[in-house]
């Protein structure tokens, strides 16, 4: 993974569906959040900040971070 992150930083769906299987199956919140704050830079490169996928992600960021705050408990 951490190849073809470093090789491939446009594929937007790669990178998202990678950070969401570390989340929800590894449990790797950090290497997630990584993941999907390079979607995020892309994201708002591509798009910029009021576009509808822009926002979808800053969501998912969101859930990712709360999900860290629940496993600390």
């Amino acid at each position: 993974m951490e190849l073809r992150s470093s090789l491939d930083t446009t594929n937007l769906e790669w990178l998202d569906e990678t950070a969401l299987f570390i989340a929800d199956y590894i449990a790797d919140y950090d290497k997630a959040m990584e993941y999907d704050n390079k979607a995020l830079e892309i994201y708002l490169s591509v798009f910029g900040e009021d576009h509808p996928l822009t926002f979808k992600m800053k969501e998912k960021i969101s859930e990712v971070q709360t999900k860290m705050k629940e496993s600390e408990k």
